[in-house]
């Protein structure tokens, strides 16, 4: 297993010392590499999620968060698109997750114009609903 990998795990440690030190590495690590981090995108995307749905602790949630902002500083475009095709599975803790996540990116200054442009886009460009074809 890689670094990031058990990273995650460690955001889901019962010790906050723990959980939160594990916030600081992984946010100080894609700080500083997030541009070397374009291929892991959806593997990171998902895995936060994955750990933000089981963190009890709002100090390791926030910091989870930052991450995950920090993440979308580099590759703002593959964050979002991954949060957009994330399933929203019938338990509501990952539907709250994926809201917050998606409220750290709008709250973002300097990812805000790129959020609203790419969804405008996909507004503008992409179909929405099947058009059913009907022969007479």
């Amino acid at each position: 297993m890689n670094y990031t990998s058990k990273c995650m795990e460690g955001l889901q440690d019962s010790q906050l010392s723990s959980s939160s030190g594990t916030c600081v590495m992984l946010n100080g690590l894609v700080k500083a590499r997030g541009e070397e981090l374009a291929e892991k995108v959806p593997e990171l995307v998902a895995g936060l999620l994955k750990a933000m749905d089981s963190i009890k602790e709002e100090k390791t949630m926030n910091g989870t968060l930052h991450t995950l902002r920090s993440l979308a500083t580099h590759h703002c475009l593959g964050v979002l698109e991954q949060l957009l095709v994330t399933p929203l599975a019938h338990a509501t803790s990952h539907r709250e997750t994926v809201v917050k996540s998606l409220q750290v990116l709008a709250k973002d200054q300097a990812l805000v114009t790129l959020i609203i442009d790419h969804l405008t886009d996909i507004i503008n460009n992409s179909q929405v609903l099947e058009e059913e074809v009907r022969r007479h």
